[in-house]
């Protein structure tokens, strides 16, 4: 009794969706798969929504070298009409932060922490680095403040300053996952909300960690799939 045999939805279906969510770089709208497997709107977006429940996998605490950004979805505050923005400071900030953290040569690991709490950045970083890292981040300055109980290293660029890198001390390897990341969001969802958001970018993170042009398309799909035990949602679940 797998998550595909559970629906009445052809299985056929759930494997060509899953094929589209892990070969589309910047990801594969509702309304795309819809077309596609013709079926209705609502049935596309809740075949992809219970595939990214099943990229949500736990990954083990981050360990060596470790690069830590963040970034920010929903626009600037200079954007935003007077009424709607949140005057904390940050010419970027918005209520969608994402931190990421990469061990070099490793996995890529993004958490949604739902507006720049300092607290919950700092719960995140001492939950997810294990004690024996070097930490590389840029000069935001929650990144690193009472950091020395976890980490025996950590290494600050100035980006602000114009500075990017200071020989093997950099945060580079991040640009490019934001990037992704920013163009899915306004290119092919266009926006998503703050429920859904840490659903999304699970999916953005498994496709990134798991696809690889050395590895068998099969062997990618198999990845999804091992992941799907024990990991289900109802729709209504996802709409209430």
């Amino acid at each position: 009794d797998t998550p595909l045999e559970r629906h009445k939805i052809d299985p056929r279906k759930w494997i060509y969706a899953s094929y589209l969510l892990m070969t589309s770089r910047k990801g594969a709208s509702a309304s795309q798969l819809s077309k596609v497997l013709v079926v209705r709107y609502n049935t596309a977006w809740y075949i992809l929504h219970r595939l990214r429940v099943a990229c949500g996998v736990n990954m083990e605490a981050s360990k060596g070298e470790v690069n830590i950004d963040e970034t920010y979805l929903g626009g600037k505050e200079a954007n935003k009409h007077e009424s709607t923005k949140l005057k904390q400071g940050r010419e970027a900030v918005c209520e969608q932060t994402v931190l990421g953290m990469h061990k070099r040569g490793g996995e890529v690991k993004a958490l949604v922490t739902y507006g720049p709490s300092r607290n919950e950045i700092h719960r995140h970083v001492h939950t997810d680095i294990e004690h024996v890292s070097t930490l590389y981040g840029d000069e935001y300055a929650d990144f690193h403040n009472n950091v020395e109980s976890i980490c025996v290293e950590h290494v600050r660029v100035n980006h602000s300053g114009k500075e990017f890198v200071r020989g093997m001390d950099h945060t580079n390897g991040f640009e490019s996952v934001w990037t992704v990341l920013k163009r899915g969001y306004s290119r092919t969802f266009h926006t998503w909300s703050l429920k859904h958001c840490r659903a999304y970018v699970n999916e953005f993170v498994f496709r990134l960690n798991q696809v690889n042009v050395m590895r068998d398309t099969q062997d990618q799909l198999n990845s999804l799939f091992r992941t799907m035990s024990g990991k289900t949602t109802t729709y209504k679940e996802l709409t209430t």
